[in-house]
């Protein structure tokens, strides 16, 4: 490996021990060998280290770190900071390359057109069938699939998942502060989306350069990958409507809707957490609806999404009155000068009670209810 290697792999790994092996196999058998592999151990507690550490011994351009469990946001941006590469690439501990052509393939087009960012397409499979591979997107994933090599604007393209497929510039990175944010969801799209209105074009390739194995994810489950999705979902947000980018805003608004995100927003409604509800408060103040498509029923749901906040505000803010009430109640109740109004007023408000029974009653049921109380008619419940 030379002192500036090609490529520098960074692959941030936590408690992926079944499929570890797998995926160091496609990077060290790429045929692109002037590459440095930055493996950062995000606190495995299975055998991941181990496995890493016994690659490293037998291969020059493995570097291991470690950190503390803190999520693959920060592991990624030391292994950027600690990378020696012209460019960067990403991996994660469960995926794979395509191809052992992959990096060289992407290498050879970002120097042959001094691509800032360079990638190519996407494809994937479900966990234990490699026999199927989706290798052609379309509909709302169609930005995973390139039709067409050649140099692009982000204004062309204004789409936001995928990072992975490309290669991109340390120097570039470094230079514009493009790091990811410290999110334990969603931290990804923010991150690419930053780097490329930053660069405003890329070069893309046909060919799939990376390979992702499909999994069950489940964040609704968790707050704090709840708020942090909501976060990453609102970065883009704002990020398209500071540089004009209304389809990535459209696209974005409707990640809201499906998927992971839309139980996401219901854990995060039903959260006595404040940081949750500054999380949703905060997609709200960008979400305008005038901006999209005129269909109401997605309209509809958007306003649905306000409306969660207002409701669990006037909801918690009806619970501290009624609780203040109870508490002034209680005070009232325990105090001295009640107690003593009490029993002065016991006769006077005894009489008033018979009054009014006999009033409303009549006489017949107002003498059996002062004979029931003095324990001299045993058939109140009967009569």
């Amino acid at each position: 490996m030379s002192q500036t290697p090609k490529v520098s792999v960074i692959i941030p790994v936590y408690n992926t021990e079944p499929y570890l092996c797998q995926c160091l196999d496609s990077v060290v058998n790429q045929t692109l060998r002037d590459i440095e592999i930055i493996c950062v151990d995000d606190g495995s507690a299975d055998r991941s280290y181990e496995i890493l550490a016994s690659y490293a011994a037998k291969d020059r351009r493995f570097t291991l770190l470690r950190q503390p469990n803190s999520g693959s946001g920060k592991a990624r941006n030391k292994g950027i900071l600690s990378a020696k590469g012209e460019y960067v690439v990403f991996m994660d501990a469960d995926d794979l390359y395509p191809e052992t052509t992959t990096l060289e393939k992407l290498y050879t087009a970002a120097i042959a057109h001094d691509a800032t960012i360079c990638g190519g397409s996407f494809s994937s499979f479900r966990d234990g069938n490699m026999d199927r591979i989706v290798r052609r997107y379309s509909g709302p994933m169609s930005g995973y699939t390139f039709l067409q090599e050649g140099e692009m604007l982000y204004t062309d393209y204004q789409f936001d998942f995928g990072y992975h497929r490309f290669l991109y510039r340390r120097s570039f990175l470094l230079d514009n502060g493009i790091l990811f944010p410290d999110y334990r969801r969603f931290q990804d799209p923010p991150f690419f989306v930053k780097a490329m209105i930053t660069a405003r074009k890329f070069y893309a390739i046909c060919d799939a350069t990376y390979l992702y194995r499909e999994q069950p994810r489940n964040i609704a489950a968790d707050e704090r990958k709840s708020i942090d999705a909501i976060r990453g979902l609102t970065d883009n947000m704002k990020m398209a409507l500071e540089n004009d980018l209304p389809e990535l805003y459209r696209l974005t608004v409707a990640r809201c809707q499906r998927g992971l995100f839309w139980p996401a927003l219901l854990t995060l409604e039903k959260s006595d957490s404040a940081e949750a509800h500054a999380a949703l408060r905060e997609l709200n103040r960008v979400i305008d609806v005038g901006r999209l498509y005129g269909d109401l029923g997605e309209a509809y749901k958007l306003h649905i999404i306000r409306d969660y906040e207002l409701l669990h505000d006037t909801r918690r803010e009806l619970s501290r009155e009624l609780d203040c009430v109870r508490r002034e109640l209680d005070c009232v109740r325990r105090s001295a000068s009640y107690r003593i109004g009490r029993t002065i007023t016991w006769l006077p408000r005894k009489i008033r009670g018979g009054v009014r029974c006999l009033r409303d009653n009549g006489p017949g049921y107002t003498l059996r209810r002062v004979l029931y109380h003095m324990g001299l008619w045993k058939d109140e419940e009967k009569e």
